[in-house]
């Protein structure tokens, strides 16, 4: 049974009755197999999180029926006395099972498991945050809901949300090129699985920005609604504004997509380019900077990419990059994504998680940043903590890009969701819609 969430009303996934008894169906599936593989007895919640906890699910109308663009991001608080770690293996197996069965539905399910203790004394992180703002509660007490610890805004880190940026950048990379043309040609669902993918990067670098500022509304349309009116009315944004004035017209665009999943009217109110997401890394690379800019402490405005990414190489500091670097060595986990002789090559220059980042970043902005592509070539060689082939300073972008990829995206999906191989693409990270 759905409950109310603290700030969604009605406690309504989307707008749309047809589409939230959809969603609403595949979300209490899901909360019911997990909470059944982890125990009556010790699931003592669960919860969605994410954009539909707020109302904002984006279920679509295909040629097949309903399909929710958006994942099922769930949280299982799990009572004391739980075995942790063996809540969470029994969590990853349930998710495991159902994403094959609900991938005609839906993009996937994703479960973090809690002890209730953390959930009452969360971490000052943006997931924790929107959490605790708008948690809909699934199965399980009311009272679970108001255990649940507050986070203020302003104990939220900037380098919070850079990693948010980094995140939602590298997704869009990974998608592909794949949201323009005919959808017949492409695949329907993977054409509108590629503009979510641009909607949501775009959504969550003004998220960002705002949580910088320590100034965000609940939903995505008031957040870009505020974000275009700091532009065009602020001083202090005058610079960035400047930026990002081709992108304030479609931000409304975007944001509706995401709360309604109409992606006919999207169509018909965007040009192509910003479909196929080929306009979203300049966005993004305004962004960025600022966000960066924020989290050094410095001013970023009017950086080249060169520059900024030599900023961020060091911001970690060589002792720190070291020790880190030696964690990854004696993992055989890291190890296995990692490989010694790449972690070693960079060592000085960072450690692997921060150099994938940076791999993924001048992967993303190659042609947003205005560097020259000898300099990127020879920046990805020198940064990449992957294995790459001997002449890799000598490749094309092309098959430098082909080399990249498929470890990158192992990187995404084990590192930054948290999900393990055998999964098959599932697990219990904690990303977020």
């Amino acid at each position: 049974m759905v409950t109310e969430s603290r700030e969604t009303p009605h406690g309504r996934y989307t707008r749309d009755a047809a589409k939230h008894a959809f969603f609403a169906a595949i979300v209490e599936r899901c909360a019911d197999e997990v909470a059944a593989a982890v125990g009556e007895r010790h699931a003592a919640a669960v919860f969605l999180i994410g954009a539909p906890s707020r109302g904002e699910a984006t279920v679509v109308e295909t040629s097949s029926g309903l399909h929710s663009l958006s994942d099922v991001d769930l949280v299982c608080i799990v009572s004391p006395g739980a075995d942790l770690a063996a809540s969470r293996e029994a969590a990853r197996q349930a998710v495991a099972r159902l994403n094959p069965e609900i991938a005609p539905l839906c993009t996937g399910v994703d479960v973090s498991v809690r002890p209730c203790e953390r959930a009452g004394r969360p971490t000052p992180l943006i997931a924790h945050y929107e959490l605790a703002r708008s948690p809909m509660l699934v199965r399980g007490d009311a009272a679970a809901r108001d255990a649940l610890g507050q986070v203020d805004i302003h104990d939220i880190p900037p380098s919070d949300a850079l990693r948010f940026v980094h995140n939602r950048c590298i997704e869009r990379l990974l998608a592909g090129g794949a949201g323009v043309g005919n959808a017949a040609a492409c695949g329907e669902i993977v054409t509108l699985r590629a503009q979510y993918t641009t909607a949501k990067l775009m959504l969550d670098l003004v998220t960002a920005f705002l949580f910088v500022r320590r100034e965000v509304p609940l939903g995505y349309e008031d957040r870009v609604r505020l974000f275009v009116t700091l532009c065009r009315t602020r001083e202090q944004f005058r610079a960035l504004a400047q930026e990002v004035a081709p992108f304030l017209d479609e931000l409304p665009h975007w944001a509706r997509f995401k709360t309604t999943g109409d992606w006919r009217a999207l169509r018909e109110a965007l040009p192509e380019d910003a479909l196929a997401g080929l306009r979203a890394p300049r966005f993004a690379f305004a962004l960025w900077r600022r966000v960066l800019g924020e989290t050094l402490g410095t001013d970023l405005f009017g950086a080249t990419l060169p520059e900024a990414i030599a900023r961020l190489a060091e911001a970690e500091g060589p002792a720190r990059s070291l020790a880190r670097s030696w964690k990854a060595l004696r993992s055989a986990d890291a190890r296995s994504l990692f490989p010694a002789t790449a972690v070693l090559r960079g060592a000085l220059r960072g450690s692997p998680v921060p150099r994938a980042y940076i791999t993924g970043l001048l992967l993303f902005f190659a042609d947003a940043g205005g560097a020259p592509r000898e300099w990127t070539r020879t920046a990805l060689a020198r940064y990449a903590p992957f294995a790459l082939p001997a002449d890799a300073p000598a490749l094309t972008d092309d098959a430098m890009r082909q080399a990249l990829l498929p470890p990158l995206a192992r990187f995404h999906r084990e590192v930054l969701l948290g999900r393990r191989p055998e999964d098959g693409g599932t697990g219990t990270g904690a990303a977020t819609d």
